[in-house]
């Protein structure tokens, strides 16, 4: 029960993008291709689980045990990288994601990644670490996918030029950012 507590929690009441203010700029810079998003969705998704797995794995038993915690932030930097690499090289080589023009450096720089990485570490199991990183990579693709949907629903042309484009997008993901308040205290 308590997964299910910390994967609601994780996606809607202590998301990423809106409590912590992480990944913001890769969700307002983008297309409002449903699709293209909800597949690179799944690439961060698929990231953070193989990232975190390898993250708890590593601090848990090498970096814990030596007492070099402190190289924690550069050993995950690297292999986010590594793993960002694996992950677009897999893609395209499936061909399931060809068309959705994600790159390497797209994973590095979402800061949702390293960031859940970093918290997930703290938790007590290595199944909590996943179901964290699986939560904060649904709700990343949640908040994308919402915040496309607003800015369809958007007339552009009515919209104050100072106010077209990312600010329009950052004052609905404001918005947003207060609706989900009514999501605090639903799990305990």
């Amino acid at each position: 029960m308590d997964f299910i507590y910390l994967l609601v929690a994780t996606i809607f009441s202590d998301n990423f993008v809106l409590s912590k203010l992480l990944g913001v700029y890769p969700v307002i810079n983008k297309s409002n291709k449903k699709i293209s998003i909800v597949q690179e969705g799944i690439l961060v998704t698929i990231s953070l689980i193989v990232m975190s797995i390898f993250s708890y794995i590593l601090y848990t038993w090498i970096l814990e045990p030596l007492n070099i915690s402190y190289l924690t932030t550069i050993l995950f930097s690297l292999i986010l990288f590594l793993v960002a690499q694996l992950t677009v090289l897999i893609s395209k080589k499936m061909g399931k994601y060809n068309n959705v023009g994600i790159s390497v450096e797209q994973i590095v720089a979402n800061s949702i990644i390293l960031a859940a990485v970093l918290i997930g570490i703290e938790q007590e199991h290595i199944l909590y670490s996943v179901i964290y990183a699986i939560g904060a990579g649904l709700g990343y693709t949640l908040i994308s996918v919402l915040i496309s949907d607003a800015m369809d629903r958007v007339d552009e042309d009515t919209i104050v030029p100072a106010f077209s484009g990312i600010p329009i997008r950052l004052i609905a993901l404001g918005l947003m950012a207060y609706a989900f308040l009514g999501f605090n205290g639903i799990a305990p």
